[in-house]
């Protein structure tokens, strides 16, 4: 008999014996376990490179002039309302500024009459744009300027 075709024992201390099973190797076996492991690289190299080109991305400003039309045109459509004159002779700032809704930064507005006494709120931010508001009294010529200033967080 030729040892190799022999079923491996293992030998207990109690003296009893146990078979061993016996393990195969196919040629596939290999190449199923490379495979695994190269799909695995391959699947950290891609979310790596999505986390790295994700954390890479900036929320970018709109240029000044698209800012300062837009605060312009939210000062225009108070006005067409019919809301903006009223707050503006009563100065009551935090109305207008509660009125503006807009997420991409931080809003205050000023109100200046023609001696330019300013009441109401200057903005604190690092870049801060601008829209100015030529607006009347309500039955008398008395001009008044509105600032709606934009800026970004302090």
């Amino acid at each position: 008999m030729l040892r190799k075709n022999l079923p491996r024992h293992r030998v207990h201390s109690s003296g009893s014996v146990q078979d061993l099973p016996r393990h195969r190797v196919h040629s596939s076996g290999s190449v199923k376990g490379f495979t695994a492991i190269l799909e695995a690289v391959i699947a950290g190299m891609i979310l790596v490179g999505g986390l790295a080109f994700a954390s890479t991305q900036t929320v970018s400003v709109p240029p000044a002039q698209d800012l300062q039309a837009k605060a312009i045109s939210f000062l225009r459509g108070l006005d067409n309302q019919g809301l903006l004159r009223n707050w503006t002779v009563t100065k009551n700032f935090p109305a207008i500024e509660n009125e503006i809704i807009f997420l991409a930064a931080n809003r205050t507005v000023e109100i200046c009459d023609h001696n330019n006494n300013c009441v109401g709120r200057k903005p604190a931010g690092r870049n801060v744009y601008a829209g100015s508001y030529i607006i009347t009294g309500n039955s008398i010529f008395e001009p008044y300027l509105v600032k709606l200033y934009f800026s970004d967080a302090v």
